[in-house]
């Protein structure tokens, strides 16, 4: 199932401000050796766009597939719509479109936050806060986030 062009456009400006740096040391190795600015991000990535979209209280729910189930690519983290279905996996582009990640074998946990932010809200982790600040800083990016939260709130059942 394709994205919905909202959440899309939000994915769209939430994987073009992740950088390296956003990265601890052993993930960052691994990202200049693979050459693939997508590896290791699936915290950041998801994160910000779970916390951009209004995480639980519109239907967004943390998905993560553990080493134990897939030693090939785990801990692996995802986004799921729960009313609809979908899923949104903003770094699958780390693995060889040769391999198949197993979504159906993910487990609902999400990293450990830490703090809220002034409306109550859990924070993403570090990395994914930094990705909404660059997000929010631009016009285009404050306008995908709106566009993508009226959407997830029009299909929250």
């Amino acid at each position: 199932m394709s994205l919905p062009a909202p959440v899309a456009r939000l994915a769209a400006q939430i994987v073009k401000v992740l950088s390296p740096e956003l990265l601890t040391e052993g993930w960052r190795a691994l990202a200049e050796e693979t050459c693939n600015p997508l590896t290791g991000q699936c915290v950041n990535a998801s994160g910000a766009l779970w916390y951009l979209l209004g995480g639980s209280d519109r239907g967004w729910k943390w998905r993560s597939i553990p080493e134990r189930v897939w030693p090939e690519g785990g801990p692996h983290y995802f986004l799921e719509h729960v009313p609809t279905g979908i899923v949104v996996d903003l770094t699958a582009g780390q693995y060889s479109p040769r391999v198949r990640i197993p979504y159906e074998r993910s487990e609902g946990r999400a990293p450990a936050t830490r703090g809220r932010d002034e409306e109550g809200r859990a924070l993403p982790p570090k990395g994914a806060r930094e990705v909404v600040r660059r997000v929010m800083a631009t016009q285009s990016g404050r306008s995908a986030v709106r566009a993508a939260r009226a959407w997830s709130e029009e299909h929250l059942t």
